[in-house]
C-alpha cells in the first residue's frame, strides 16, 4: 500500500475537508483526489462521500480511518524507537536491545498458551537462552518466518496449503467465556444457553473476520440466530476486562482461557462442541542459530503424548 496516499486519506478525514487537506499537504486538489481514487481502488471499497456541501467519511472510510490511524501510529513509534537506539549506540541499552535472541511470535488469542505451555519448556530447557515475546498477526509472522525475522510462530490456520516448514499442532474447540458472578452457571450442555439471549456479545475485532464463520455455527446451535447486540473490543485484553466486568459475553478458541484461573477466577470458560474446531499450527525458521532449541520445541510440541489442548481434554 502506497503510504503517500494514506496519509494523505488521513489528512482529509482529520480536517474534513479536501481544500484544507489539500494545503495542509502542499499539493494541489487535483493531486489529493487522485490519490484518494488511487487508496479507495486498492481497497475495492469507497472511503468518502464527495457532494457539493463536501465530502463525508463512508462507514467503510471511518473504520478504515481508525485502523490506519493505528497503523501509521505504530509506524511512526517504530521509527522513534530506532532514532533513539542510533542516539544511544554503544550504550547499555543499545547492546540489551541489539542482542541475540530466539524470536518466538503468536496470533495474540494463542498468548496465553504461549505463556502456559511453550515459554516453561523453554526455561526448563534452556534457562541460559534469551528470548524475544511478541504477538503479532498472521501474515506479518509469515513475513518474518520467510526473511529470518522470527524463529518460531503460532497460529491459527483455516485455509489449504499451510506455509512452509509449519506442522498442525492440534485442533482446539472453541468455548464460551462469561463471568459467572453476573450470569450464573451456565450447564456443560448449553441447555440454560437463553440466559444471553438479551446480553451482548464482546466480539474482538482484530479477530472477528478470522474465526467468524465458526462464530455463526456456534450462535445457531446455542440460540438458533445471530446476537441483536454488540460491543467491540480492539484486543483480547481489553476483551477480556469487559467480560470481568460484566459487560457481555464471548466465544473463543479454548486456548485463550489457560490462564483464567489466575488472571480472572470470576469468569468460566464451557467448551462447545466438538464439530466447531480450530486448527493450531506451528511454524519454524531454518535458522542454524537456534536449531537444537527448534528441534526439541518440534519433539514436545508435537508429540500428542506429552501434550494436551484445553478444549480437548
Amino acid at each position: 500500500m502506497n503510504l503517500e496516499n494514506l496519509y494523505s486519506f488521513l489528512t482529509v478525514a482529520l480536517e474534513g475537508s479536501i481544500s484544507k487537506a489539500s494545503k495542509k499537504l502542499h499539493i494541489t486538489q487535483p493531486t489529493l483526489s487522485i490519490r484518494l481514487r488511487k487508496l479507495e481502488n486498492e481497497l475495492g471499497f469507497t472511503l468518502l462521500d464527495r457532494n457539493w456541501s463536501g465530502i463525508r467519511l463512508t462507514d467503510e472510510g471511518q473504520y478504515f480511518a481508525y485502523v490506519a490511524t493505528q497503523c501509521v501510529q505504530d509506524l511512526n513509534t517504530a521509527v522513534s524507537y530506532f532514532n533513539q537506539i542510533s542516539q544511544t549506540t554503544g550504550s547499555e541499552i543499545s547492546q540489551i536491545l541489539s542482542e541475540k535472541r530466539l524470536i518466538i511470535g503468536t496470533e495474540e488469542m494463542l498468548v496465553p498458551f504461549l505463556i502456559e505451555r511453550v515459554i516453561p519448556e523453554i526455561r526448563r530447557h534452556f534457562p541460559e537462552l534469551n528470548c524475544h515475546y511478541i504477538s503479532r498477526p498472521l501474515q506479518p509472522m509469515l513475513d518474518l518466518l520467510g526473511n529470518g525475522g522470527m524463529d518460531v510462530a503460532i497460529f491459527i490456520w483455516q485455509e489449504e496449503g499451510p506455509p512452509v516448514r509449519s506442522y498442525p499442532l492440534a485442533m482446539d474447540r472453541l468455548a464460551l467465556f462469561y463471568d459467572a458472578a453476573h450470569y450464573g452457571e451456565i450447564e456443560k450442555d448449553f441447555s440454560n444457553a437463553a440466559l444471553f439471549s438479551d446480553v451482548p456479545f464482546v466480539l474482538c475485532e482484530r479477530y472477528a473476520m478470522k474465526i467468524y464463520d465458526k462464530l455463526k455455527l456456534a450462535w445457531q446451535a446455542m440460540f438458533g440466530q445471530i446476537p441483536e447486540r454488540f460491543h467491540l473490543a480492539n484486543e483480547m485484553s481489553t476483551l477480556m476486562g469487559m467480560l470481568a466486568s460484566g459487560q457481555g459475553y464471548s466465544i473463543m478458541p479454548a486456548l485463550s482461557g489457560i490462564l483464567l484461573p489466575q488472571q480472572y477466577p470470576r469468569l468460566r470458560m464451557v467448551p462447545l462442541a466438538e464439530t466447531i474446531e480450530i486448527p493450531i499450527h506451528i511454524a519454524f525458521s531454518d535458522s542454524d542459530a537456534y536449531a537444537t532449541v527448534i528441534d526439541y520445541l518440534k519433539q514436545i510440541l508435537l508429540d500428542d503424548r506429552k501434550f494436551q489442548m484445553p478444549g480437548n481434554i
